[in-house]
């Protein structure tokens, strides 16, 4: 739902984000920009967490300074609109600066949306100041008007299934190998083929059966994509031959940010090719 969470759910979900101190493994010269610094600087501005997720570290004491992804938004959204938000990234080992994205919400399908390129700014852990984070927060709620009307220029496009397949197989490819390129004797892992496309371009719901728009390819793949369920193929040792088997979902979030923002271009790319 789009319920405002409090610091409580925040601390829940996403403990590091109240971690003032650096790992100690880092340098001297490191200054960790304060996620919750960040907090307050967008709530000033409006801006409230709805969603809040952190990377599992090796240790329990590296939970407390781990990569971690905090959503924010300004206003409520009517169940089956998209919603603006502003997407922060940080973590305190000396793994990520702190950066904000422009993204956005699509609640028929709880699916999170983090753009790419032209819609991110970052402040390095060496001593960036809360007015640094002000300065990334205007620039990146700026272009959350462009966000949205390039979903509206995505969602009219229509297209037709060769360029569907086409965006489907890209976005494979940014997580699987392609089988048909591997020679037998080289497969190890997981593989997309014919039936992986088929999956991913496939409505998993009533609503997107007749979504032909570009806007509707993109979430069905990103769905497929970061929330796994669709078939790929899988070598192993034991299984030289290969098996078939549901991919997993995308539990990192570090590689959910970096599947979503280069979909995202993929996307935007076609828009222009339109």
């Amino acid at each position: 739902d789009d319920r405002p969470l409090t610091l409580d759910d925040v601390r829940r979900l996403a403990p590091a984000a109240f971690t003032a101190e650096p790992h100690p493994e880092t340098s001297d010269q490191y200054r960790p920009v304060s996620t919750l610094d960040a907090v307050e600087v967008l709530a000033d501005h409006g801006f409230a967490p709805v969603q809040a997720a952190q990377k599992k570290a090796r240790t329990i004491e590296g939970n407390r300074y781990a990569q971690h992804l905090i959503a924010f938004a300004q206003d409520r959204a009517e169940a089956g609109e998209t919603r603006p938000e502003i997407v922060l990234y940080n973590s305190h080992d000396g793994g990520s600066s702190l950066k904000l994205f422009g993204g956005a919400f699509r609640f028929i399908c709880s699916n999170g949306i983090v753009a790419g390129d032209g819609y991110e700014a970052k402040a390095r852990h060496v001593g960036s100041s809360v007015q640094g984070v002000e300065d990334m927060l205007r620039d990146v709620a700026g272009s959350l008007p462009d966000l949205m009307a390039r979903i509206d220029r995505l969602r009219g496009v229509q297209i037709d299934n060769w360029h569907a397949h086409r965006l489907a197989a890209e976005a494979a490819s940014l997580r699987w190998d392609d089988l048909r390129s591997a020679h037998p004797e080289d497969r190890r892992g997981a593989f997309y083929d014919a039936e992986t496309l088929r999956a991913l371009m496939s409505p998993r719901r009533p609503q997107d059966a007749n979504d032909r728009t570009l806007w509707g390819a993109f979430n069905r793949v990103q769905e497929g994509l970061l929330r796994g369920g669709v078939p790929v193929r899988s070598y192993t040792e034991k299984s030289p031959h290969g098996t078939r088997r549901r991919a997993r979902p995308i539990g990192s979030v570090e590689e959910s940010v970096r599947l979503n923002r280069t979909l995202w271009d993929a996307a935007e790319a076609m828009l222009e090719a339109a």
